[in-house]
């Protein structure tokens, strides 16, 4: 407190021209199996996109090998099985969490405050986002620089509702689209573009399959503590969509936990 209360002006001065990117290595261990369903549904050869990247952790899962709590692992399409994520598992799996996790024609991110791990202030201001008490937190986020340092995600800058339609202008006509958030729907609720967002989809949805896998909390109360974090999955089609809930992981959705949802006859 009494560091904060000497240095208030210059803290003040930053916390007005950041965002909260809390960017979470864990996470690819809950994303994993979504982006294998995701596939199977959309087919081989699909273009893989991330909304609301942040530094680029959740482009990382092709180098990650995610271990479950069931003994099984998948491994990420070019993973050494050398940088390993825990998840435990809670419930009966509905998805299959073995095997070779997708390898895409193009893995891009989008992120509308883009941040790089080589820029000293960007890597300070996540490190300063992680809770004091939270070690656990800390080691993820300088595990998840580490592989940054050796592998460069493409993350394009701007919008999503103008970068999305820039990735799809260069797509090959019939390719699959992959696209895949965690914690960002509140983000898009918050600056009124969630429908706009959803008639994207739509829209092109009406020329190649398009999958969306996401986290995130149930629409209604985002902000309460205890709200829950959802994990699903939605196909879009011409006439709309389907969405089906997989199941939920942690409050604070740092991977730790997939807990699957109990299929009704």
């Amino acid at each position: 407190m009494e560091f904060c209360a000497q240095h208030w002006q210059g803290i003040e001065n930053i916390v007005h021209t950041r965002e909260v990117q809390i960017n979470k290595l864990g996470r690819n261990a809950v994303m994993l199996p979504l982006l294998c369903e995701a596939q199977s549904r959309a087919g081989d050869s699909a273009l893989f996109v991330e909304v609301g990247s942040s530094i680029g952790l959740s482009l990382l899962w092709p180098w990650l090998t995610a271990q479950y709590s069931t003994g099984s692992r998948i491994d990420g399409c070019f993973s050494e099985g050398r940088v390993v994520c825990d998840c435990r598992i809670a419930g009966n799996p509905t998805l299959p969490l073995s095997g070779i996790g997708p390898k895409p024609v193009r893995l891009v991110g989008i992120e509308v405050d883009s941040l790089s791990a080589d820029n000293e202030d960007d890597v300070a201001w996540l490190r300063a986002l992680v809770a004091p008490n939270d070690d656990f937190g800390r080691s993820e986020l300088e595990r998840g620089l580490e592989l940054l340092s050796q592998h460069r995600p493409e993350i394009l800058a701007g919008c999503v509702l103008d970068r999305l339609e820039d990735v799809i202008a260069a797509m090959p006509a019939n390719q699959p689209l992959i696209v895949y958030h965690c914690m960002t729907l509140l983000h898009l609720i918050e600056a009124d573009k969630l429908a706009a967002w959803r008639r994207l989809l739509r829209q092109v949805a009406h020329s190649r399959p398009v999958v969306e896998a996401y986290v995130a909390w149930e629409e209604g109360s985002p902000s309460a503590t205890l709200w829950p974090v959802e994990v699903r999955i939605r196909e879009w089609h011409r006439s709309g969509q389907d969405s089906e809930l997989v199941g939920w992981t942690d409050p604070s959705a740092d991977g730790s936990l997939l807990q699957f949802r109990e299929k009704r006859p």
